[in-house]
């Protein structure tokens, strides 16, 4: 298989994969030598409608998209507000029993719910945890 070749059959308006039949290859081979070489595609991914969010995060700026964008993060801000007002906890240092209460074998979000943590914090809290009782020497 060639470079040639996959161009010659792309040019054709054949999809990966049927070029990958008529030379005897995978689809995913052909992509990769597609991409390798330069050699562009007959596939060309649809937009999102007009008014999506997903519209505006792939470029457009139209009104419609930025209120969807808008509607969007009002509605993730109020989330982590609510997330934040469930937890009593929130923002307060770490005592050495929550530590000791994030390395058990229970769930980081039981454990969130009994410390009165949100699900992130405690996450975060256990992976530096965990990173720096690795870190630590054995003795």
């Amino acid at each position: 298989m060639s470079p040639g070749d996959v161009a010659r059959l792309a040019a054709q308006g054949l999809s990966d994969r049927e070029i990958g039949d008529a030379l005897g290859c995978s689809s995913r081979t052909v992509l990769r030598h597609r991409v390798r070489h330069g050699i562009p595609s007959r596939w060309v991914a649809p937009l999102p409608e007009h008014g999506s969010r997903a519209r505006y995060v792939s470029g457009c700026s139209c009104a419609a998209c930025r209120r969807a964008n808008n509607a969007h993060t009002r509605e993730y801000v109020a989330s982590a507000q609510r997330l934040t007002a469930a937890a009593p906890r929130y923002a307060q240092p770490w005592t050495p029993d929550e530590d000791a209460q994030l390395l058990s074998a229970r769930s980081v979000a039981a454990t969130a719910l009994a410390l009165g943590r949100t699900y992130v914090a405690c996450r975060v809290r256990r992976a530096k945890l965990l990173a720096a009782a690795k870190e630590a020497p054995t003795t």
